[in-house]
């Protein structure tokens, strides 16, 4: 804007329509995914709205008090489980068991001197 010599108003609307942002992003391969489902109380769950998006989010149902969140992730083994050791002791894994199982095998691998 530095550059701007002289402006004016206009009666004149600028519109200019442009495609939709999905149009310029790469499309990705179909890449499978694991569904996984959590419950972690309501007032905690606002803690997880940054990151959350980035695990595969799909959708978050209350009821009585916790948030169901549902997940489809590319790599539950590694990306999510880590993740979700962050806030394991505010959060239970309703599925899938293969997490369940992930987080343990992580957990026993903890070393404290």
């Amino acid at each position: 804007i530095d550059r701007i010599q002289q402006i004016k108003l206009t009666d004149r609307n600028f519109t200019k329509a442009h495609r939709e942002l999905s149009f310029y992003l790469p499309q990705k391969e179909d890449i499978s995914t694991t569904t996984v489902r959590i419950s972690v109380p309501v007032s905690f769950a606002h803690y997880m709205h940054w990151d959350r998006p980035y695990y595969g989010f799909i959708e978050e149902e209350v009821i009585d008090g916790h948030a169901i969140m549902t997940f489809h992730s590319r790599n539950v083994e590694e990306e999510f489980a880590r993740w979700f050791l962050m806030f394991a002791d505010k959060a239970i894994i309703l599925e899938p068991m293969s997490l369940k199982m992930r987080i343990k095998e992580l957990v026993d691998a903890i070393r404290i001197p």
